[in-house]
């Protein structure tokens, strides 16, 4: 017998953390995260703002007219069972390993799987966490010591593109086959297999559809049949456009907008987006300055290890803070490609600062935006409104565009998947509860199941 339970991210995305238990008392989580939402931001949109000046003006604003963003619990449930003894980590975004140092606190002995450049992207984040802790003086979450800890406990997984290799052995009855996800570099996916049974497949965040760096997930078969699968539902209710029309159409706006004399800055995730926008920006504008800044410098170094974008990136990388500022104040168009963790956050809000209340200005997101979050505001807010910035009220006279370059699979996948998996019950996670919900009801006595953040849930 197995049971399944989350810690978070079950109906909800964000703070990933979910827990198997088999009878012979194995636990086996996957991921441990950290929630988005609360986003501790100075930055907001005053929809009601009153415009003063011209258009590159800045004007003082009332603090105490902001709409305040909410806030929440931003580690996942980690006290769900006693003791976690074994930890997959599926891939290296902060909602899904943001919180295991907390978790290797609490469980010193555990061993932790995940691939290599999801160690690189662990090992970035967590010690990037103290830096700006430090940078902020404040006291930091955890020490150096925490993280190397957290690194010693690492076991390097190599994922697979089919089901004819070794398991990776847990113990003497659980072993899991780690699957190449498409989600993201070294991001996988895993079938669980105990007592010499293949139980389960969990798909952890996952995509069918290749992208300029990293291939798309296998479309595998178990005929057998499985007692259970785990499936990302983050657009459970929603289905992706052709993946190769989204990017033509990133190619054209960024060729039609430079042509047109526009400063172009991507605003994108430092994992996979940035690196897709390089590739995508040097299609489109071969001979345009190109500029990588922020952490999409010390994450493409990785990119760039795995052979995973064109070589020639480093040489875009921004070198200090004057070469910033030079290419900020530049006169001749140039694309920068900033980090941002729709927060506006690091390096990126100098270029938002600055350029948002300029005409010649075009912003571009390629991923997710969290609703509660200052950047999904600003892409979703119209020309001539008014935003936040500490104490400084900056109009919107710049372009906007939202594309959606999005890693993971849709509901018509979902359904593919289940139908090449043949699960007994299929588990939807990892997606907002009304759409999971409004899903399972259209297709009624078909095996799906909501999962919920703290219920146990019976796998067989």
């Amino acid at each position: 017998m197995a049971s399944l339970i989350f810690g978070g991210g079950a109906n909800e995305v964000g703070a990933s953390h979910k827990v198997y238990v088999f009878d012979d008392g194995t636990v086996f989580a996957i991921d441990c995260g950290l929630r988005p939402t609360g986003f501790d931001s100075d930055i907001s949109c005053l929809f009601d703002g009153k415009l003063n000046g011209s258009q590159d003006s800045k004007n003082q604003l009332d603090p105490s007219s902001i709409e305040a963003f909410p806030t929440c619990q931003t580690s996942p449930d980690m006290d769900i069972v006693p003791l976690v003894d074994f930890l997959l980590l599926t891939h290296g975004h902060f909602d899904h390993v943001g919180a295991v140092i907390y978790l290797v606190k609490k469980n010193p002995r555990i061993i932790i799987y995940a691939t290599a450049p999801t160690r690189e992207f662990c090992k970035f984040h967590w010690f990037t966490t103290i830096d700006l802790a430090e940078r902020k003086k404040l006291e930091p979450p955890y020490s150096p010591a925490d993280v190397e800890l957290a690194l010693s406990r690492m076991m390097i997984i190599a994922p697979s593109v089919g089901v004819a290799v070794n398991p990776v052995k847990v113990n003497d009855n659980l072993s899991f086959i780690p699957i190449s996800a498409g989600h993201t570099l070294g991001a996988v996916s895993c079938f669980l297999v105990y007592k010499n049974e293949a139980v389960g497949f969990d798909t952890g965040d996952i995509s069918f559809a290749d992208t300029r760096t990293v291939q798309a997930a296998p479309r595998l078969k178990w005929n057998d049949g499985l007692r259970f699968m785990v499936v990302d539902s983050t657009r459970i209710g929603e289905t992706n456009p052709p993946r190769k029309k989204t990017e033509a159409e990133c190619i054209e706006t960024v060729r039609n907008a430079f042509a047109e004399g526009k400063f172009i800055r991507f605003l994108t995730y430092a994992i996979g987006r940035s690196q897709e926008a390089y590739e995508l920006a040097r299609e489109a504008c071969p001979d345009a300055p190109i500029f990588i800044d922020g952490a999409a410098r010390e994450i493409s170094e990785v990119f760039l290890q795995n052979n995973a974008m064109s070589s020639d990136a480093a040489k875009h990388f921004v070198g200090d803070k004057k070469e910033r500022f030079q290419i900020i104040n530049g006169i001749k168009p140039n694309i920068v490609i900033a980090p941002s963790a729709m927060r506006f956050g690091g390096c990126a809000r100098l270029y938002a600062e600055e350029g948002i209340s300029r005409s010649n200005h075009l912003f571009i997101s390629l991923g997710y935006l969290d609703p509660h979050s200052p950047e999904y505001s600003f892409f979703e807010s119209e020309k001539g409104s008014v935003f936040k910035f500490g104490p400084d009220a900056i109009p919107r006279f710049c372009d906007a565009e939202r594309l959606n370059l999005t890693g993971h699979c849709d509901g018509n996948n979902v359904l593919e998947t289940k139908d090449r998996m043949k699960p007994e019950m299929t588990i939807l996670n990892h997606g907002d509860n009304a759409k999971m919900e409004k899903f399972i009801a259209e297709h009624p006595g078909e095996g799906f199941v909501k999962s919920e953040n703290g219920k146990e849930l019976k796998l067989f």
